[in-house]
């Protein structure tokens, strides 16, 4: 295959887009989309170079798995050594456990299952998994794994049809990452079946599908509606959104209009851009910028403690890309030319002298707990965050059981006669607000799962089918119980963030359902009275294990935020507020004044964490909200004193 220094521009389009993400650069919200654009390239590529090898009966698994190797391994595997070496010296033990966990996975081109597998509401933060983005290398290389021999076979038998079988591959993949992204979101983007379509766009491309017809002209338009679409992704997109599924196809179809155009002249704005040697070299060095740029933020965030400055993370770049030239120039560069491990069986015994220390570091990892020896019983004792949890956590996610299942706490020997509902938020205050019930004499239904809040009448995207069916077994437990008293907690500045379809598919603002669907609950029933609780402060210097991380380090602990700044997170749901307070049987619960002074809020009380990790209460500071909470339940409703 003739080189085409268009391609490694093209590369330095989709790497700079993902590194600028993760370092937080402010305008690339989209950025993640840049790995899309890798699957693109990768599926031209390998197919040309598969089908080039096949038509010249030359093509052997042995060579094409050995060159494979020699690209991806070497680097990868640096990676992964330092990496070991900086999560045992610098993680505290749960997050290295994880780390040990990820290890193996990543050894096995695995860590697109370990990560599915891990997904959770209360999983790690990514900011704790420095091989997360590994997840993108094992989907490809599950892919290479049998696409070589599916081309081999099709290529032979179907000689010039083949391209029509990989299309009809394409569109069932392409469905079923539509059909995946609302239903299992996790496995639509960590798993092969649902990604596979990106790839073998890349591969129709090299098929020679779409025929090289027109020249600068038509390359000029197509290029830059490439870059368009590119641009349009990386700037546009949020985390928050459903992706992949249609979205994907924006980044995707704006990578292959580039590799098209290049194809047919690079002598237009964006070919002489793309073959711009500082371009070409930043492409060149890609694959090691790709791997080399997330631990060094992950654990960079990780010792700082406190978030970076723009200098330090312009700093983490900069490191990046000097690590990743050296990478490349002393390390990918020569293993790929058989400059070192000339010979398959070197290279064989290099890559199992990797993989096997690797095992021994990740199993004796997991054995030894994350070692905890390294670390002194103080930071050990604020680093395990479980125990600030409360012990009845089998509350929480209602919707697989029966209302006549649902979890009544407060005083024994009464009816419940109110229903605390919400999220996780709402599941971490409940110590409080049912130690609160308890001293009034009175008891409760807990009806919290993680992310619910109610939609009533919406969709809500990605979520549809479970909102949907807590929704209903909401009005019903209401209506069934006679219940009149509704508290109901959640973390509002993130749910302000989903979104929303009506019944006509039209998309409609969080602000709008949130409104309703809490007008709705109190309109229910006359004698309704809905408790709606602000969110606690949110933050990382909240978290008991930052606080364990700054003493570890020797820092000065982080033990707060202003209130300015928890101000501004209540902010964002002002405008439900507004709304719902111009009903007379709602009340807005303040939490502010129970967990901050005029100035500060505090991470701990009486040397306590008030919380549990970065945006949840922890007991002691669900227990600190009790005498509020109890003045507010010992003035039943009439409904609810009658019940």
């Amino acid at each position: 295959m003739k080189y085409r220094a268009d391609i490694d521009g093209l590369l330095a389009v989709a790497v700079m887009p993902v590194v600028l993400y993760h370092v937080g650069a402010g305008p690339f919200t989209g950025g993640f989309v840049g790995v899309d654009v890798f699957f693109v390239i990768s599926g031209f590529l390998i197919t040309s170079l598969i089908v080039e090898d096949i038509r010249n009966d030359r093509f052997s698994l042995l060579d094409f798995y050995e060159r494979r190797a020699r690209r991806i391994l070497p680097p990868l595997f640096a990676v992964m050594a330092a990496s070991a070496v900086a999560a045992y010296l610098l993680f505290l033990p749960p997050p290295l456990l994880g780390f040990s966990e990820s290890l193996i996975a990543t050894s096995f081109f695995g860590s697109n299952f370990y990560f599915w597998w891990q997904v959770d509401y209360f999983d790690a933060p990514a900011e704790l998994k420095p091989l997360l983005h590994t997840w993108s290398l094992a989907v490809e290389e599950q892919f290479y794994l049998l696409y070589p021999l599916l081309l081999l076979l099709v290529v032979r038998r179907w000689k010039n049809a083949w391209p029509v079988v990989i299309m009809m591959l394409m569109v069932v993949s392409y469905l079923a990452s539509i059909w995946a992204v609302r239903r299992m979101p996790a496995a639509a983007f960590y798993l092969l079946p649902y990604r596979a379509w990106e790839l073998l766009l890349g591969a129709m491309l090299a098929s020679g599908f779409a025929p090289k017809v027109g020249g600068r002209r038509l390359a000029e338009v197509l290029s830059l509606a490439g870059v368009a679409l590119i641009a349009y992704a990386v700037f546009t997109y949020r985390t928050s959104m459903v992706f992949p599924g249609r979205a994907a196809v924006y980044p995707c179809l704006g990578a292959a209009l580039l590799i098209y155009a290049g194809g047919l002249s690079t002598e237009t704005l964006v070919g002489r851009a793309m073959t711009w040697r500082p371009v070409v070299f930043i492409g060149l060095i890609s694959y090691s910028l790709y791997l080399w740029h997330w631990p060094i933020v992950v654990f960079g965030k990780y010792w700082l403690v406190m978030p970076p400055t723009p200098t330090i993370l312009a700093g983490m770049v900069l490191a990046s890309v000097v690590l990743s030239y050296l990478s490349w120039k002393w390390l990918e560069g020569p293993i790929r030319a058989k400059l070192r491990l000339p010979t398959r069986r070197e290279l064989a015994a290099g890559i199992g002298a990797c993989v096997a220390a690797f095992l021994v570091f990740g199993m004796w990892g997991i054995a030894a707990q994350g070692w905890p020896h390294r670390i002194s019983p103080v930071v050990l004792a604020l680093a395990d965050e479980k125990q600030f949890m409360h012990d009845r956590r089998d509350c929480n996610g209602v919707s697989n059981k029966q209302l006549s299942d649902l979890c009544i706490r407060g005083a024994s020997g009464v009816a419940p006669d109110f229903i605390l509902v919400g999220d996780s938020h709402a599941d971490a205050l409940s110590p409080g607000l049912f130690a609160a019930a308890a001293a009034a004499g009175r008891a409760g239904y807990q009806f919290t799962e993680g992310g619910y809040r109610p939609a009533y009448g919406f969709d809500r995207v990605g979520d549809e089918m479970r909102i949907r069916k807590l929704d209903a077994n909401l009005r019903e437990l209401i209506e069934r119980s006679g219940i009149r008293d509704i508290f109901i907690m959640a973390y509002w500045s993130s749910a302000m963030k989903n979104e929303y379809l009506d019944a006509n598919g039209h998309r409609r603002s969080a602000a709008l359902v949130l409104a309703h669907s809490l007008t709705t609950l109190a309109r229910s029933d006359p004698n309704i009275r809905l408790f709606v609780i602000e969110d606690n402060p949110s933050a990382p210097q909240l978290s008991p294990g930052t606080a364990a991380r700054a003493i570890h380090f020797g820092k000065q602990p982080s033990v707060g935020i202003a209130r300015q700044e928890y101000q501004e997170q209540l902010d964002a749901f002002r405008p439900v507020l507004r709304e719902i307070e111009k009903l007379p049987n709602v009340k807005v619960i303040a939490l502010g004044d129970l967990l901050c002074d005029k100035s500060f809020c505090g991470s701990t009380s009486a040397d306590q964490p008030l919380y549990r990790d970065d945006n949840h209460l922890s007991i002691v500071g669900a227990s600190r909200l009790q005498g509020m909470l109890t003045d507010i339940l010992a003035r039943p409703s009439a409904a609810a004193s009658n019940h």
